[in-house]
């Protein structure tokens, strides 16, 4: 199936105060073109907008609770660390009529380490809407199930493998923080992820599963290569 070209947009700002940068603000959000016009019209209205709305958040929230910072940096004389915020995105299925991201977003806010948010999605660009995961699925299919079991698995590997260090009680925090919002597709699977502090500390960082496609058995509403 052909690819649907992706290029990126930039968005970048440095918000002052007293000519001193208090926020570092470079967003890159997606941009087509070769899709029907309609539908680019409205895939890029969509990025443009997520990227917009952090952009006032970094010149609303952000930037006043930096100028708090800096203002007791300054009367306290102890360095100031400059915020930031700052968006990326990578494609991981692009098989026309099918183009899966995600979009990472770090906030750094002068503490020890930022946060990471990450946000999944999945278009159909034939029909030019997002994908909710049980639209990837025949009608009354419990895909959950296999998706679970899966990962459930995966991190029980990866645990014992020295690759990732979980919470206790890893099994019943899979199915508690399990969110169908959290997913993407790739070429080799379905994509769930967790977010910081749900499954595991921190340091290790995003948990992502990938489910493979055969795991769903005839079950796939949409033909993917591989599957």
């Amino acid at each position: 199936m052909p690819e649907t070209t992706v290029t990126a947009r930039e968005l970048r700002d440095n918000l002052l105060f007293h000519n001193t940068v208090m926020v570092d603000v470079h967003v890159s959000y997606p941009f087509v073109e070769d899709i029907p016009q309609s539908c680019a019209k409205r895939f890029n209205a969509h990025y443009e907008k997520q990227a917009q709305a952090w952009r006032l958040y970094a010149g609303e929230t952000m930037f006043d609770d930096a100028v708090a910072d800096y203002a007791s940096a300054m009367q306290n004389g102890y360095p100031f660390n400059t915020y930031a915020l700052a968006g990326a995105y990578e494609v991981t299925l692009n098989a026309f009529p099918l183009l899966s991201l995600y979009s990472d977003i770090y906030r750094y806010t002068g503490g020890a380490h930022g946060i990471t948010e990450r946000t999944g999605d999945m278009w159909d660009l034939a029909r030019c809407r997002r994908l909710e995961m049980k639209r990837l699925f025949t009608w009354g299919y419990d895909y959950a199930r296999p998706i679970l079991t899966y990962v459930a698995a995966e991190a029980e590997r990866r645990q014992a493998d020295g690759e990732a260090q979980y919470f206790d009680g890893l099994t019943e925090t899979i199915v508690r923080y399990f969110d169908e919002k959290n997913y993407y597709l790739s070429d080799k699977g379905l994509v769930v992820f967790y977010p910081l502090y749900s499954i595991a500390p921190y340091y290790v960082g995003i948990q992502a599963f990938t489910v493979p496609y055969r795991m769903f058995g005839d079950n796939m509403t949409y033909r993917i290569a591989g599957a």
